[in-house]
């Protein structure tokens, strides 16, 4: 469950974790991907 991109609670919400703590790099990437509605992130 930890891996999940989706939540349990709340099927419209995305989950975008770190993979290295305190790199937030790759989040803000996803999370710009999937706000310019681009599926590739």
């Amino acid at each position: 469950m930890n891996f999940r991109e989706s939540s349990v609670w709340y099927k419209s919400f995305k989950v975008i974790r770190q993979q290295t703590p305190g790199d937030w790099t790759l989040v803000m990437s996803k999370l710009g991907n999937y706000l310019s509605g681009s599926k590739n992130g």
